[in-house]
């Protein structure tokens, strides 16, 4: 049975009101109420909300309130009744990854640990080979021995091959949500190629062209912070000792960088969707989606907040 230390069960009446859901504003930074009030729907920041319904500030709605103030970072709305995020319950993601994103990473995991074996680094690959790894039933005759190997050589807290591949498949469950992620940013990225092949297309029309040539200019910066830190994360596994030997601090530090690229990326999620099958050629659309790009670029870019 559902209760407050898992759902978002409120006391005060105006929680039961049909409709009524937290979200942020257009800004991406502020939580608001949104109430149906007759033909309209009202936005009250929080603050306001428990002034203007008297409350209380050690009541059980006042610590809820706070945990959707939290829980935002990881959903964009959050409806009287609804589950509390499981980041902020048991560190997991509320979200789904597919198969794919598990192959990958369990096929990275075991590519590093062959190659640790070996004494030399993981060669540059497509996503294909590691999901063709992972998928191989032949590859246990290359991951057993890395297993035995680095079981003997003196891991903290292993002592056996088995204990190697049980930490293996925690971190690649894990890692699996960075591979999702990484995909994802992939589509952010995929949206240069249409501008470039745009600003060709307007070049003979200077308002939208200018537009352009400032989308462009800000998005260069979020593509190459999220490049480095998505190479940094990437780089982590090379050590494979080390990764396995502190396997829980490490399966902390990996959530964190998936919350932390996750909170980032659902900002995009209107933009990948509006420019995911827009056609670089002169049309409305496309001047509308360069001109809500161009606002949500400027937005973070003025309030100097992480995209």
């Amino acid at each position: 049975m559902a209760d407050r230390s898992t759902n978002f069960l409120f006391d005060h009446k105006v929680f039961a009101v049909d409709g009524a859901l937290f979200a942020l504003a257009s800004d991406g930074v502020e939580p608001l109420f949104h109430v149906p009030l007759g033909g309209m729907t009202g936005a009250l920041p929080l603050p306001a909300l428990r002034h203007e319904f008297a409350i209380a500030p050690q009541s059980a709605d006042a610590r809820l309130l706070e945990i959707v103030e939290k829980g935002l970072r990881f959903v964009h709305e959050i409806r009287p009744g609804d589950s509390i995020p499981s980041e902020l319950l048991d560190g997991t993601a509320s979200w789904r990854v597919e198969e794919r994103h598990r192959l990958r990473a369990r096929g990275r995991m075991m590519a590093q640990l062959i190659a640790w074996t070996a004494g030399e680094g993981v060669m540059a690959v497509d996503d294909g080979a590691f999901e063709a790894l992972a998928a191989n039933p032949h590859a246990v005759n290359l991951v057993n021995p890395a297993a035995a190997a680095m079981a003997g050589a003196g891991v903290r807290g292993i002592s056996s091959a088995a204990q190697v591949l049980h930490r293996l498949e925690r971190l690649a469950r894990e890692y699996a949500y960075i591979e999702a992620l990484r995909e994802r940013f992939g589509l952010v990225r995929a949206m240069v190629p249409k501008i470039n092949q745009l600003i060709h297309v307007y070049r003979n029309d200077r308002n939208v062209k200018d537009e352009l040539a400032r989308v462009r200019t800000l998005i260069l910066r979020p593509l190459d912070e999220n490049d480095k830190l998505f190479a940094a994360i990437a780089g982590k596994p090379q050590d494979m000792p080390e990764w396995l030997g502190v396997c829980d601090i490490q399966i902390d530090h990996l959530r964190e960088a998936r919350d932390e690229l996750h909170v980032r990326l659902m900002g995009w999620d209107k933009p990948i969707e509006q420019w995911a099958e827009l056609a670089p050629v002169r049309s409305p659309e496309a001047e509308a989606a360069v001109n809500a790009l161009y606002r949500c670029l400027a937005r973070q870019y003025t309030t100097q907040q992480a995209w």
